[in-house]
C-alpha cells in the first residue's frame, strides 16, 4: 500500500470539534478555530491485518457503487476496513487514528470527516446523527434525512437566503455544561452538478467527490454566496425532512412526539446497528433521551422541486423564529 498523500489544511480547519494533530508539528500553524479534543492522525504505508471475524459489517450496494464497511476489535485496538470508491484502514488506539489508504481511487479525508470520525467520537460518548447543522440567530438547527433526499440542497438554499452552513452529511452533538453544542466541519458541501450550478457558476469544474462519479465538491468561500461559519453553537431544534413527489405546493411543520423522535435519532445514526456489538447502546440511548428533553424536533413535510425551495425555506425561517 503506498504512502497517503496528505493535504496540510485539513490540520487548519475546524471538524465536529476535534483537532486533528499530524504526526510532525513542526513549523505547522493554524489552530484558532474552537476544538474541545484532539486527535493524533499517522500515516503508514500498512497496518497489521485483522486476525478474527469482524465485530460488525454494513454492506451498501445501488446503481453505480458498493460499499463495504469492516470494524474489528482487538484488544489493543479496533481497526475500520473500508471498500468503496477509496479503500483503506483506520486503527484506533486511544487519542490516536493510525491511517493506511491506497492513492487510486477516493481519499481518506472523505471517510475522515464522517464515519470515520464518528467511530472515536461515539466511543468517546459524543452522538453523531447523519444530519445537516446550520447555524440561525436563533440557534443552531439540524436537518436530519437519509441520503439523497435533499437536506444538502436545502442546506444550501438556506446559506443563501443568510443562515450559515456548519456542517455536511454528519453533525456530531457534544453535551457541556450550557447545553449541547455543535461544532463545525470543514466548508464544503457534496453536490451533484445539476444541483450544483443553481449555487455557482462553475459547477462542471468543481472537483469531484468520487472519481468515477458526477457528484461535486463545493468549498464554501468568497466566490460564492453560500455563508459559512467556523464558530459553534448551542443546538435549539431538530427538523426531520420528508419530501414528496407532489403537485401541492403545501407545506407543513408539526411537532414529533418524543418517542417518534427517538426512533428517528437511531434510524438516522451514523454508524447503523454498530452500537450493540461496541457495546454503547445503552449508554448512548440514555444520552440521546437526555438530549430530547430540551432540544426540540419538529418534522417538515414539503414537496419536491426546486421551485418550493424558496417556499421551505421561509417556512423554516418563521418556525425557527416563532415564539412557543
Amino acid at each position: 500500500m503506498p504512502n497517503t498523500q496528505i493535504s496540510d489544511w485539513i490540520f487548519k480547519a475546524p471538524l465536529h470539534g476535534v483537532r486533528l494533530l499530524p504526526d510532525q508539528e513542526a513549523g505547522l500553524v493554524g489552530f484558532e478555530f474552537e476544538h474541545v479534543l484532539n486527535v493524533r492522525l499517522n500515516f503508514c504505508k500498512h497496518l497489521a491485518s485483522a486476525t478474527a471475524a469482524p465485530l460488525w459489517r454494513l454492506q451498501d450496494q445501488g446503481e453505480r457503487y458498493k460499499s463495504v464497511i469492516e470494524l474489528f476489535d482487538e484488544p489493543t485496538r479496533k481497526l475500520l476496513q473500508i471498500e468503496c470508491e477509496g479503500s483503506g484502514f483506520f486503527e484506533y488506539k486511544g487519542d490516536a487514528i493510525n491511517i493506511a489508504w491506497q492513492n487510486n481511487g477516493t481519499g481518506f479525508e472523505h471517510y475522515l470527516q464522517t464515519v470515520g470520525l464518528s467511530l472515536w467520537l461515539e466511543i468517546n460518548g459524543v452522538p453523531c446523527i447523519h444530519a445537516n447543522a446550520i447555524a440561525t440567530d436563533e440557534g443552531v438547527v439540524g436537518l436530519i434525512a437519509p441520503s439523497q433526499t435533499g437536506k444538502t440542497t436545502l442546506t444550501a438554499a438556506l446559506a443563501v437566503r443568510g443562515m450559515a452552513m456548519m456542517t455536511d452529511d454528519m453533525m456530531a452533538i457534544h453535551k457541556t455544561t450550557a447545553g449541547w453544542k455543535v461544532y463545525p466541519a470543514w466548508p464544503q458541501l457534496r453536490m451533484w452538478p445539476q444541483v450544483a450550478e443553481h449555487f455557482v457558476t462553475n459547477a462542471k469544474v468543481l472537483q469531484r467527490v468520487h472519481h468515477r462519479f458526477e457528484k461535486r465538491l463545493l468549498k464554501l468561500n468568497e466566490q460564492n454566496t453560500l455563508k459559512y461559519t467556523s464558530k459553534s453553537g448551542l443546538l435549539k431544534r431538530l427538523y426531520l425532512l420528508e419530501r414528496w413527489d407532489t403537485e401541492t405546493a403545501e407545506i407543513i411543520i408539526k411537532p414529533v412526539t418524543g418517542a417518534e423522535a427517538l426512533v428517528a435519532l437511531l434510524q438516522n445514526s451514523m454508524l447503523a446497528d454498530a452500537y450493540r456489538p461496541l457495546d454503547i447502546e445503552a449508554d448512548r440511548l440514555a444520552t440521546l433521551a437526555l438530549l430530547l428533553e430540551t432540544v426540540d424536533v419538529k418534522k417538515i413535510v414539503y414537496p419536491s422541486g426546486k421551485k418550493h425551495l424558496a417556499g421551505v425555506c421561509k417556512a423554516i425561517e418563521a418556525d425557527i423564529h416563532r415564539r412557543e
